[in-house]
């Protein structure tokens, strides 16, 4: 079960409100990442929470659990 200090690797596909594909990392290496160490967005993170080896979940996240709202002054940095 997924909790604190869990060593977490999953895949993922995000699609925007129309279900078009946005990004995924289905094909390549799976994210992983440590639970409980704010390496992954919060609401995410939240949402994994308890999960078990194996188990499969659609997760839909508000902006505040997210991102955040884009605004008209969003910019993005890579």
């Amino acid at each position: 079960m997924i909790k604190n200090g869990s060593v977490v690797s999953f895949e993922y596909t995000i699609f925007d409100e129309n279900g078009k594909v946005i990004d995924s990392s289905r094909g390549k290496e799976p994210v992983t990442y440590t639970h409980g160490q704010q390496q992954i967005i919060p609401g995410l993170e939240k949402k994994l929470s308890g999960m078990e080896i194996n188990e499969e979940k659609n997760v839909r996240l508000p902006p505040e659990g997210a991102f955040g709202p884009v605004g008209e002054n969003f910019e993005l940095w890579c």
